[in-house]
């Protein structure tokens, strides 16, 4: 009775509309934190606590992101987070506002630690710094199992003269995109299967004999990618390789086929080469072991190159429509064959060819050879 004359009251005093403000009191005294409200459209409220865990945040975990604060254990703790909606096998996303994370030692997502899912993502403009001989982003070599990883929108950069940027081992299906990265070894999937590496940037800090941009492995695509100043820009081992597209500058080789982490020859069988540019490269690929191959491109630069295609080891492989070219000519030969059986070349171009004595060229069609 009291409260309806209070009403009565209220509107001869206030008007409806601020009488309108008042009738909601058992929501205006809910805590925020707990307020469910839904988004435009839909019919469901939730509260802004369980909007905002969605995403780890590496802020809400203590980051920084200024450059010089050591953000290593901040980041680790949000990868290590596994309450609701997050699982010991399903970590979520880490989300990187723009900013640089300064990190000490490696942040790992290992599989030792039931890590299946997990996804790194940068807003543009956040970088992942650290410099130490070990890698920023780490999953260990083991036995590759089911899991769904991916890397996308962040730099990365490791000065140290045998750091790493990315270790992506024991996982089948993993991405890898829109990343700028900066290391001595700058992506290794050598211990995975059907890894994806899609436009990135990947630049070696300084020259040296070891360094290796992508160490790949078993089903590994390589998309609209730039490597340039690696020792090799690509070494592949095993099953299944696609380049498409892409820049390879200024590396000794640009593409090693058929070699593993640690130099050995290692035979890579299933690759497909189409439509990268190759410039200033001291060769722009050498097949050292290798099968079942196809290979397409164009190379070219500015500078004296040793030779433009090297193949030493290689069987039931096509080289078509290659164009190998240099305006400073080859210090050694265009093309080179030391080793070879049921070779096919047709369409290819070379200023300077070396054919070591018994390489059958009766597959070769079409063929410059001057």
């Amino acid at each position: 009775m009291s409260t309806e004359v209070t009403k009565r009251a209220l509107s001869a005093g206030l008007g409806i509309g601020a009488l309108a403000l008042l009738t909601p009191r058992a929501q205006a005294d809910t805590a925020f934190s707990a307020f469910q409200f839904p988004a435009t459209g839909t019919a469901t409220g939730r509260t802004m606590p369980d909007r905002l865990a969605e995403i780890k945040n590496v802020k809400d975990y203590g980051a920084v992101g200024n450059g010089t604060a050591d953000d290593t254990a901040a980041i680790q703790a949000a990868v290590n987070n596994v309450s609701a909606p997050f699982s010991s096998a399903n970590r979520g996303t880490i989300f990187f506002p723009a900013g640089t994370y300064r990190i000490t030692s490696p942040v790992t997502f290992e599989l030792s630690a039931n890590v299946r899912n997990i996804g790194f993502l940068g807003a543009h403009g956040a970088k992942l710094l650290g410099s130490f001989p070990d890698a920023l982003l780490k999953r260990s070599v083991n036995t590759p199992v089911s899991s769904v990883c991916s890397i996308e929108n962040l730099m990365l950069e490791n000065p140290h003269p045998t750091g790493k940027a990315i270790m992506f081992h024991s996982l089948v299906g993993g991405k890898i995109i829109n990343c700028g990265i900066s290391a001595w070894r700058g992506i290794e999937t050598f211990n995975s299967q059907s890894v994806t590496v899609d436009t990135c940037s990947i630049i070696a800090p300084a020259a040296s004999s070891t360094s290796v941009g992508i160490m790949a492995g078993n089903a590994t695509s390589v998309i609209s990618t730039d490597v340039s100043g690696y020792n090799h820009g690509i070494r592949h081992q095993n099953v299944g390789l696609i380049v498409h597209g892409g820049r390879f500058e200024v590396n000794n080789v640009g593409m090693m086929i058929g070699m593993d982490e640690n130099g050995n020859p290692f035979q890579s069988n299933g690759f497909c080469i189409k439509g990268p540019s190759m410039e200033a490269n001291q060769t722009a690929i050498q097949i050292r072991a290798g099968g079942g191959g196809n290979i397409s491109f164009s190379s070219g630069g500015g500078v004296p190159m040793a030779y433009g295609l090297w193949i030493n080891g290689c069987n039931d492989c096509v080289v078509a429509g290659a164009v190998i070219s240099g305006s400073q000519g080859f210090t050694q030969a265009g093309v080179r064959i030391d080793g070879a059986t049921r070779l096919c070349m047709m369409g290819v171009s070379a200023s300077s060819w070396s054919i070591a004595p018994g390489v059958d060229t009766s597959g070769f069609i079409q063929t410059n050879k001057s």
